[in-house]
């Protein structure tokens, strides 16, 4: 942890000293910083390769275009864990988000058009999800994120069939879910495929179940309870006690939802006036009234005035 608070440090200062023009204490500062980078598996952007290609980045902002290709050059193959793809996808991001000239950006732009056109790796793609996660956080170029969010999404759309493992189908159901992009329908579409092929993982069930309670219908069914409460049954016999305790947790969430549709419909069926209800009550007020004129018209004295054919009545609604 120590070591990512001197990272992050270092980068957000070295971004200040390129903004002020001091570009040469940036690049000592990003040389002074390289020794503490971590391993893509700790972090995948405070990777030797990613500050390196930040590095580029800042180089470029300045117009010091061959220190800016060096740099890159060197990112792509600073790390052996790390895709020359997935640097290259990050660098360009990051340049983006930092407003650095098109002009600059052409080559790496047109290689990552290659990328995307013959991309068959789900792990690639997932990684790629990381990024634009990681450069939304930093970035203040809106067009840029939802351009790159739509091709990323349409990329992972054709890979739905790729999954080999939970792993990978819980990684894009959480990019999905995410508050960036919001997509039910590709965590659904991968949730589904992930299903037909293990079938026995319980958190993609119940990551499934919990979706489709949420966004298909205002209450759950029976059906769907009672799958939920299968589930529950099922983790307690694995001893899988993080899916039990939150499986019965969206029991307790649906079931106050359902009490609570049940009260408001109760209290309509008492109190409501819809306007079938209002109808009928009106016809039945009419001819009661109807009733009452005629029984006073009968009783009243020869030579006395007859109630009007226009007595007031309620009005029923149309």
């Amino acid at each position: 942890k120590i070591k990512e608070y001197i990272l992050i440090g270092s980068i957000n200062y070295a971004w200040k000293l390129t903004l002020a023009g001091n570009q040469k204490r940036c690049s000592e500062l990003l040389a002074e910083t390289l020794p503490f980078c971590v391993a893509q598996g700790q972090h995948l952007t405070l990777s030797p390769a990613m500050l390196r290609a930040r590095w580029a980045v800042f180089a470029l902002f300045h117009d010091q275009v061959e220190e800016g290709k060096q740099e890159l050059a060197t990112a792509l193959t600073a790390d052996n864990s790390l895709d020359p793809d997935e640097v290259l996808y990050f660098f360009r991001l990051y340049a983006g988000v930092h407003n650095i000239p098109k002009a600059y950006l052409k080559g790496s732009e047109t290689e990552l058009n290659k990328v995307f056109r013959r991309i068959d790796n789900l792990d690639r793609l997932i990684t790629f999800t990381k990024i634009i996660l990681y450069n939304n956080q930093v970035s203040e170029n809106d067009t840029l994120i939802k351009k790159e969010l739509s091709r990323l999404i349409k990329a992972l759309k054709k890979l739905t069939k790729k999954i080999t493992s939970p792993k990978q189908c819980l990684a894009v159901v959480e990019f999905a879910q995410s508050h960036l992009v919001d997509n039910h329908k590709l965590a659904l579409a991968f949730l589904r495929q992930g299903q037909r092929k293990f079938p026995d993982d319980l958190e993609i069930r119940l990551i499934r179940l919990s979706l489709e309670m949420e966004n298909n219908r205002t209450i759950p069914t029976y059906k769907q309870m009672d799958q939920l409460n299968d589930l529950i049954e099922q983790a307690k016999t694995t001893e899988n006690h993080r899916i039990a305790r939150k499986a019965v947790e969206l029991v307790e969430h649906f079931e106050r939802k359902i009490n609570w549709h049940r009260s408001f419909n109760n209290f309509e069926d008492l109190y409501g006036n819809d306007d079938e209800t209002e109808e009928f009550d009106d016809e039945i007020v009419n001819e009661v009234v109807d009733e009452v004129v005629d029984e006073v018209a009968e009783r009243l004295p020869p030579g006395a005035s007859k109630p009007p054919k226009n007595w007031p009545r309620r009005r029923t609604r149309k």
